[in-house]
């Protein structure tokens, strides 16, 4: 039966003499040595053009996926901003912001504090929609609602109940 080969066809056991090897063993040597690199050469060409092929699949598809990023986006900015819950704040926002630029006195009032407040708010959530619009989606189903909360929430709500933590058991008996 035949020898074992090693990974380029050269048998594994067979161990030559190259110091009492004659000429013709020597050229039989070489013609195979010779094959043996033109089939690797032949083999590396063909993976350097599989590379290539994935080269250029990878790049078409993160192409697509930035056209498609970037169609989303484009999508998010124009639903939102036409969007019929979103129209009057806006310009209700935009007013009071253009009232207070001409007449600062009222700046400080408490009212016009608290429309200050939800308006900082409201644009801050659309803000963030529109900078990231894979995370909240395009949001037309939502409804933002005229009034807002009639109490502001300083402090968090904290649970009742703290939870209590153990180390786990390790055994570091490695007998």
């Amino acid at each position: 039966h035949a020898a074992a080969l090693d990974w380029d066809g050269v048998p594994k056991t067979t161990i030559w003499n190259f110091q009492s090897g004659t000429c013709h063993e020597w050229v039989e040597r070489a013609v195979k040595a010779n094959l043996r690199a033109a089939r690797a050469a032949r083999e590396a060409e063909d993976d350097l053009a599989e590379a290539e092929h994935h080269e250029e699949v990878a790049r078409a598809v993160a192409q697509k996926a930035q056209n498609v990023m970037l169609q989303a986006q484009q999508d998010a900015i124009r639903n939102t901003l036409q969007s019929p819950s979103v129209t009057p704040l806006l310009r209700f926002c935009s007013n009071l912001a253009k009232v207070l630029n001409d007449d600062p006195s009222h700046a400080k009032e408490a009212d016009t504090l608290e429309f200050r407040k939800y308006c900082q708010g409201f644009f801050e959530e659309l803000r963030s929609m529109l900078e990231a619009p894979e995370v909240h989606g395009n949001r037309t189903e939502q409804k933002l609602y005229d009034s807002p909360p009639q109490e502001f929430q300083r402090e968090p709500r904290w649970s009742s109940i703290t939870p209590t933590f153990h180390p786990p058991v390790v055994n570091l008996d490695h007998r």
